[in-house]
């Protein structure tokens, strides 16, 4: 199989096309302060290469409810941009994230959700990246489903997110991200992540497409 060039530039018949987007909301310092100072009170224990929280279930928290009002804002604003049949997008489960010198968020997405969101407490040189395959790859169906494109493998659509605090970024829970390794002197990297799921009345009973479902995360 031949070497491949990852730095290769672009053939310069290629157009662009189909543009995609994630969503992106600023808290107030304030909250986004006060927010900070609760996650370093909290304990932590180990995850694959950084720290998660042992409470894995912040949207229950009374000291955040100042900073989950600002998320359902954020999320009603996105439903409504979005023209979604249901009745609103409800928290299902959110936990903080904690990296230190030398440890990175390995590359992930987020099963059993509609809609995820990192949310930064701290600045920081590491960006969160996040990527997919594109629609030349094989494994999107574009292509018949035939394995001939080898550089679509290797080098899927990137973006960087930089790390600014007080930035919430919400993207499709199927795309995948990570975040490289601290490197020693950085400061420590906070953030909250949380999942979401479309809870009501989902789509329409007169068109022979409804659902209703309750989301209970008490």
């Amino acid at each position: 199989m031949m070497e491949l060039d990852k730095k290769e530039k672009a053939h310069p018949n290629r157009v662009e096309v189909l543009p995609q987007y994630f969503y992106r909301f600023l808290c107030d310092k304030s909250t986004t302060e006060k927010s900070l100072k609760i996650l370093k009170k909290m304990d932590y224990h180990p995850n694959i290469k950084n720290e998660t929280s042992f409470d894995h279930r912040l949207e229950r928290n009374e000291e955040l409810k100042d900073l989950f009002i600002f998320f359902e804002y954020c999320l009603e604003q996105i439903k409504d941009d979005l023209y979604m049949e249901c009745d609103k997008l409800k928290i299902t489960q959110a936990w903080a994230n904690k990296s230190t010198e030398n440890q990175n968020h390995h590359w992930h997405n987020h099963p059993n959700s509609f809609l995820s969101a990192v949310f930064y407490l701290t600045d920081s040189p590491m960006p969160t990246t996040f990527a997919i395959g594109d629609i030349w790859s094989p494994q999107k169906n574009f292509s018949g489903n035939l394995d001939l494109n080898v550089r679509s493998q290797v080098a899927p659509i990137y973006h960087k997110e930089d790390t600014v605090a007080g930035n919430l970024i919400l993207f499709p829970s199927v795309v995948d991200h990570c975040v490289d390794s601290l490197h020693e002197g950085m400061e420590d990297r906070y953030t909250i992540s949380f999942n979401t799921f479309p809870e009501g009345t989902i789509g329409s009973y007169g068109s022979l497409a409804g659902l209703t479902i309750k989301v209970d995360n008490s």
